[in-house]
């Protein structure tokens, strides 16, 4: 717990430093409703609570999944499965323009959100498809659990141990398929959130598609 709030007490100063419009911190938790945050790089993200703006800094700001990883470069073909309010796209987008990006994410509220933020900052090489990826394709179960950022994946969670959860059905399809997207022919470089269910995925993965 100690070591969670001086996590997000050092990084204040890096939110006040690039939100150009910081007071859009304080919007967000007086009025609890969808905010555009600015940011210094020309950036622009739509928002619906402080854990949305946690998420653009650790992406867009601290470059979690490119620290410990390879860094983009342009041309690549680059797929994003869980792309959540389209932070890591917008970083993508910024940086790599000359990427072709596909984003995959399944819940509505979510791919409603991406989309506002791919347009309002008029990002064009990114290909959006609301569906989920997973182990196979074909409609599959999840579960909301109020919080936006907060879903289950496993068809074996009870909606009714967590009280408010509740149960949608949403197309899956499995990174075998995925290849059969418009123009993707191979991936360099591949993020996934997937509340989860990551290994499930590549495990049941045709070792000739993970070698594209």
């Amino acid at each position: 717990m100690l070591s969670r709030l001086k996590y997000y007490l050092s990084s204040i100063p890096t939110l006040l430093y690039h939100i150009k419009n910081w007071s859009a911190l304080f919007a967000v938790v007086a009025k609890a409703r969808p905010t555009i945050v600015k940011l210094r790089n020309g950036q622009q993200v739509k928002v619906r609570s402080l854990m949305d703006i946690w998420i653009v800094k650790e992406t867009c700001l601290d470059k979690d999944y490119e620290v410990n990883g390879v860094p983009i470069e342009d041309g690549w073909q680059v797929v994003d499965i869980g792309a959540g309010l389209g932070d890591f796209v917008l970083s993508a987008a910024n940086e790599r323009p000359n990427c072709k990006i596909w984003a995959f994410e399944p819940f509505p509220e979510s791919f409603e959100l991406l989309q506002e933020n791919i347009a309002l900052n008029q990002i064009k090489n990114v290909q959006v498809v609301q569906t989920a990826v997973s182990s196979q394709s074909g409609p599959m179960k999840m579960f909301l659990t109020g919080a936006a950022v907060q879903h289950i994946v496993s068809n074996e969670y009870s909606p009714d141990s967590a009280g408010n959860a509740h149960e949608i059905e949403v197309q899956s399809q499995s990174i075998n398929d995925l290849f059969s997207a418009d123009g993707m022919t191979h991936c360099n470089f591949l993020k996934m959130d997937c509340e989860g269910g990551e290994f499930d995925i590549l495990l049941n993965t045709k070792p000739e598609t993970l070698a594209k």
